[in-house]
């Protein structure tokens, strides 16, 4: 019993890692103009941070979705600017801004 949960504390503090690795390799320094790692895109359904999935996050009141960039979403999102458009489970969503 013991060594089970040992076991699942070890895979915790693993999976815990490889987010904090995922984390720091992302760049906070400058802006670009299209979505990638690191990208607060705001569309005219949500808001997102591309990072890590830890789900939804308020800051000053709004929400945004954290979201992985191995995630269907950011898939169909990365490389877009603002203007462009894209489409997850039949509903568009249209790039307002990426900061």
């Amino acid at each position: 019993m013991m060594q089970q949960e040992k076991d699942r504390n070890t895979i915790q503090v693993n999976e815990a890692n490889k987010l904090m690795v995922a984390l720091t390799a992302i760049s906070t320094k400058g802006n670009s103009d299209k979505i990638e790692s690191g990208s607060v895109v705001i569309t005219d359904n949500n808001q997102f941070y591309i990072a890590i999935s830890a789900g939804s996050l308020v800051v000053d009141g709004k929400t945004y979705f954290a979201v992985s960039p191995a995630s269907p979403i950011v898939m169909k999102m990365i490389g877009k600017k603002a203007g462009d458009s894209f489409e997850v489970n039949g509903k568009v969503y249209r790039v307002l801004e990426v900061m």
